[in-house]
């Protein structure tokens, strides 16, 4: 998500985004990038899951009660922080172990490809496509005379 955010932000402020393939990732090392997004994946589905279970349980429990949407929506994070703590601590620790894991793999990947870790890359599951991304300023519109 936060690549995308970046890329916005770069749209915005008149960036252009070059992408340059350096390698293509085979065996093992594109196999654990599968894995961790699946995983990553997964985490993010259970916690939705869990969230919208929740509130449908919740709101259920207040069948007939009259709050207006606002109100509803804030008594049901607050409560859905105050019962399922141990479940969110749960989910942070595994984020945690799931974030630690893309760095790790970032390093391999930098490491096969003989990359600077300083510079910007982005990868295709998918296709195992490593790329290099440079940022450059967009050229200012040629007026029409």
């Amino acid at each position: 998500m936060l690549r995308g955010l970046e890329s916005l932000m770069r749209d915005v402020l008149g960036m252009k985004e070059q992408r340059t393939l350096v390698g293509i990732m085979t065996g093992q090392l594109l196999e654990d990038w599968r894995e961790y997004a699946f995983q990553k994946s997964r985490l993010a589905m259970q916690s939705q899951l869990s969230i919208e279970q929740f509130a449908m349980e919740f709101f259920e429990r207040r069948e007939g009660e009259w709050w207006n949407r606002d109100d509803m929506s804030e008594r049901a994070s607050v409560a859905y922080k105050s019962e399922r703590a141990a479940e969110i601590v749960d989910f942070n620790l595994r984020e945690e172990k799931i974030d630690a894991l893309e760095k790790s793999l970032w390093q391999l990947t930098y490491e096969a490809f003989g990359l600077d870790p300083e510079d910007s890359h982005s990868n295709s599951m998918s296709t195992g496509e490593v790329f290099k991304i440079e940022v450059k300023p967009r050229p200012e519109p040629q007026s029409w005379r």
